[in-house]
């Protein structure tokens, strides 16, 4: 069955996929010139009760956090990231907070995602401690409200985790401290384009990115989707996985997840440069040795 195919089996049906997740709030007068000299993306443009995405780098271009950015008010913002990269993100801030009237603090957040062609309107009035925004994923069409009052957001039609998984899988959409490593340049990601504003002037690993982005962003590993054919093994690929091409190894599965009829999964693998899309490799357990086909393909998933 094809995967999108099996979602419209929803119809109008609209699933929620409720989770925790870390904030690093950026409050002050200076929150705004703050953050625009340490997030890669241009916030000139966001407007309050909007969001962007962006990643933040080390001064030598190497991606530390790959956040969600909401601006709650003229010089109030949020940094959403998953659970447990927001004290790398919070230390990682605080190391450029130099002479600037700004406060961070980490919160706990909840995170609501709905998924469906009616996500939007089953949305109604929100409290003014929830964010809401689109949820920007190129597989599916949702909507993603973000909350760090006492009340976790919930909701009564629970999806299955691993459908979402395919979904941010398929869409393109890396989670910084399981899909990405310390070494992991932007042009190395399928977000560059997305993330990354080459106009709006100085910002904490711009030198790196910058010449990147002059040179053709040619760079040596690349994030790549995999989509593997179960057929009738019964086994669902794991995470650590092996990636092989002609018996060598070139990379492990990082996020996976299989279809609803469990016939295929799709995964992500950082890659050497020399592996095209569209090359046929396989995959091997650590402990089940049964190799399953593979297709390298590009991100977003088509």
């Amino acid at each position: 069955m094809d995967f999108l195919a099996s979602v419209e089996m929803f119809g109008d049906e609209v699933l929620g996929f409720s989770s925790s997740v870390d904030v690093v709030t950026v409050t002050g007068p200076d929150a705004r010139s703050f953050l625009q000299g340490q997030i890669t993306q241009d916030l000139a443009g966001v407007q309050i009760g909007e969001r962007t995405l962006s990643f933040v780098l080390t001064p030598n271009g190497r991606v530390v956090s790959l956040a969600s950015v909401h601006r709650r008010a003229p010089e109030s913002f949020w940094l959403v990231v998953e659970v447990g990269e927001g004290e790398s993100l919070l230390a990682r801030l605080q190391k450029f907070k130099l002479r600037v009237k700004v406060v961070l603090e980490l919160r706990d957040g909840s995170r609501l995602r709905l998924i469906g062609p009616s996500a939007a309107d089953s949305v109604g009035d929100l409290d003014e401690d929830v964010s809401r925004g689109d949820l920007g994923w190129s597989a599916c069409t949702g909507v993603e409200l973000i909350s760090i009052g006492p009340v976790a957001l919930t909701w009564p039609d629970e999806g299955d985790p691993q459908l979402l998984e395919y979904l941010r899988i398929s869409s393109g959409m890396p989670i910084a401290s399981h899909d990405l490593d310390d070494r992991t340049l932007v042009h190395e990601t399928p977000l560059a384009d997305r993330t990354v504003s080459y106009t709006k002037g100085c910002f904490t690993g711009q030198e790196l990115v910058a010449r990147l982005d002059a040179r053709g962003a040619n760079v040596a590993r690349h994030l790549r989707g995999v989509r593997i054919e179960l057929a009738d093994t019964g086994r669902i690929p794991e995470s650590g996985d092996s990636l092989l091409f002609e018996g060598t190894e070139i990379g492990r599965l990082r996020s996976v997840a299989p279809t609803l009829d469990r016939m295929h999964a799709v995964a992500f693998a950082m890659a050497h440069r020399s592996i095209a899309i569209g090359t046929e490799a396989s995959v091997i357990g650590a402990v089940n040795a049964v190799a399953l086909s593979a297709l390298i393909t590009e991100l977003p998933m088509r």
